[in-house]
């Protein structure tokens, strides 16, 4: 009877053995599925950034100073300038595609040059711009824009968790204040 006990104990011990396994597997998968996500966000961040700066430098390039701002909205900005170098003065413009009303929103970017549109980026959550005259005071007037601060947001494509009420996504930001030399004349 005690060999049978004793059997008996040690597959209780072996149970709760492999089920402590499990779950600490469970919960490793979990941590590195939510780095890998925001790492992905992360990395995801960087290609709107760069294009952003690398445009923005270039508002006013071979560009009549005063005509160079063409829309300055808060979602939105089109500007002139020779973004390619190629002495052609293009029309640089910006924008996020309709609301698809999710929480949050997973929304496109877009960069249209002359009319050619082409994706930036998926997953965008915010975008917002504002533009600063020359005294450092926020101006809404086109030909007074010096400066263009840029802030956005993107989440993850997936969510971290199952759990359809509380859905939690990962999400990385960017901002800066771009000054452009060329709308410094």
């Amino acid at each position: 009877m005690a060999t049978i006990l004793d059997i008996l104990g040690s597959m209780v011990i072996r149970g709760a053995i492999v089920l402590i396994m499990l779950s600490l597997n469970l919960s490793m998968h979990n941590a590195l599925y939510q780095k890998t996500q925001r790492l992905m966000v992360k990395q995801n961040l960087t290609v709107p950034s760069q294009v952003f700066l690398s445009d923005l430098i270039l508002a006013g390039y071979n560009a009549t100073p005063s005509t160079t701002m063409q829309t300055a909205l808060p979602t939105e900005i089109q500007f002139l300038g020779d973004v390619d170098n190629n002495s052609v003065t293009e029309t640089v413009r910006y924008y996020l595609s309709a609301a698809a009303g999710t929480v949050p929103e997973h929304r496109i970017l877009y960069r249209s040059i002359n009319g050619s549109v082409s994706e930036v980026a998926r997953d965008i959550d915010s975008l917002t711009f504002l533009y600063y005259d020359a005294s450092g005071v926020v101006t809404g007037t086109l030909a007074n824009i010096r400066s263009v601060y840029v802030q956005f947001s993107m989440v993850s494509g997936y969510a971290l968790t199952n759990d359809v009420e509380q859905q939690e996504y990962e999400k990385a930001f960017w901002e800066r204040l771009i000054v452009p030399p060329n709308l410094q004349l």
